[in-house]
């Protein structure tokens, strides 16, 4: 994964860099080292239930990453990658077969 950088006066967003009037980012997730980037980098007008979260690519190598992926999910179809397919980032379950 590239890491992102923010330039100045540019929209830059782990999920998003631009977002306009009445958009929705939910469920988001996004992987960054740096603390500098939002979820979503500019918007126009008002964002409503904007819901991103930064984590770290050690916390996405996680079971409770997993488990927050298949949460409201009836066939949990996120699996951890215990055979590097993804370089140990969750797979659908179709690909461990």
């Amino acid at each position: 994964m590239e890491q992102i950088s923010k330039k100045e006066g540019l929209g830059v967003g782990g999920v998003v860099g631009y977002l306009d009037n009445n958009a929705t980012a939910n469920g988001c997730y996004y992987r960054s080292i740096n603390n500098d980037i939002k979820g979503v980098g500019q918007a126009n007008g008002t964002i409503t239930n904007q819901e991103t979260m930064q984590m770290t690519g050690e916390n996405m190598k996680k079971q409770d990453f997993v488990d927050l992926l298949n949460q409201d999910q009836e066939d949990k179809p996120w699996i951890l990658d215990t055979n590097n397919i993804n370089n140990g980032y969750p797979i659908l379950s179709w690909q461990e077969e």
